[in-house]
């Protein structure tokens, strides 16, 4: 096995880039987490099965309800893959917690 070093310089407009997508893929993971817990506890109350919003239904969420608000398209200025990773980073965090291999998040 061979592991390389390897450094990158990027430029102003780069890092304004990598910065931004960080932003908005930590608003997604923490707006993801915000709507499963207001689920889990209106589940809660009234006994349903369902527990939580998986990636697929929340980025559907996403599409069609948040980034259509005004002062919501600034989501979309980021990678739509990275912006997926979080969603899937965030629905296995869920996983492990109804599992109860985790704490709720």
């Amino acid at each position: 096995m061979r592991s390389y070093k390897i450094e990158i310089k990027p430029t102003k407009e780069q890092i304004l880039k990598i910065e931004n997508t960080s932003n908005i893929c930590r608003f997604i993971y923490n707006e993801m987490i915000a709507t499963n817990e207001l689920l889990y506890s209106m589940n809660k109350l009234i006994g349903s099965d369902n527990k939580f919003m998986g990636a697929n239904d929340f980025s559907k969420y996403i599409n069609n309800k948040l980034s259509k608000i005004s002062t919501m398209t600034w989501i979309k200025t980021a990678n739509s893959k990275a912006i997926k990773q979080a969603m899937v980073n965030c629905e296995k965090v869920f996983k492990k917690f109804f599992k109860k291999e985790a704490g709720f998040p």
